[in-house]
């Protein structure tokens, strides 16, 4: 069965765009005071109840366009819902598991080395491979020292942590959206031995696989539009 693509550089552009609601947020609670009747205080336009709730939305647009600018485009992987994503985003919470299972894996590619980034397009089509660290760096011509350097410097992870990345990645997206055993999801993204790869699983999400698809797993309603 050919694996899904990992979840990597497609995303949304533009976060200027955030701009936009924090500017017509001031604005509407500029105009709010002007029309409120001469000698009127900001402070006392805004007690009045149509100038509360005003203030609360103008409060929460503003909000919105302060995260636009301060995080990171979306990554939204190819094939996923971007609602998905974005849910995920906005359900972000503080426990004891941490954050693991709501992050997308990104793959950074504009570091501006062409053999490095030609084997993380080959990684992202054959993560599920036997052994691909060894292959990628074979294709690579480079050798093992000096691509292991080049490759942790350019992209943050070292190979077999990308590949690594990579295969939970997936390997989280076929819990959330198939009904396939742990195993079989497994051996799908690479690992013969279930244990290490529930192990390795939980360590990267902070989530056993099984209770990860019964947080996240889309219902059949959804997939079945």
């Amino acid at each position: 069965m050919r694996p899904l693509q990992p979840e990597i550089r497609v995303g949304w552009k533009g976060k200027s765009a955030g701009i936009f609601p924090i500017a017509g947020a001031f604005a509407s609670l500029l105009v709010v005071w002007m029309l409120s009747p001469r000698g009127v205080s900001p402070l006392q336009s805004f007690s009045h109840p149509v100038g509360i709730v005003v203030l609360i939305q103008t409060t929460y647009t503003a909000l919105l366009g302060f995260l636009w600018l301060s995080y990171r485009p979306f990554e939204a992987p190819p094939g996923a819902d971007l609602p998905q994503v974005v849910a995920k985003f906005f359900a972000l919470q503080w426990h004891h598991d941490g954050l693991g299972a709501y992050m997308v894996f990104e793959g950074r590619t504009n570091h501006g080395d062409a053999a490095i980034v030609d084997a993380q397009s080959w990684l992202a089509k054959h993560f599920s491979v036997a052994d691909p660290v060894e292959e990628v760096i074979r294709r690579s011509g480079l050798s093992e020292r000096s691509f292991n350097r080049r490759f942790s410097g350019a992209t943050g992870h070292a190979p077999l942590a990308y590949v690594q990345q990579l295969r939970v990645a997936d390997a989280k997206r076929r819990l959330e959206r198939t009904e396939a055993s742990v195993e079989e999801i497994g051996w799908h993204v690479g690992y013969e031995d279930p244990t290490f790869f529930r192990r390795l699983f939980k360590r990267l999400t902070g989530l056993t696989p099984g209770r990860y698809r019964k947080q996240f797993q889309v219902p059949d309603y959804v997939t079945s539009v």
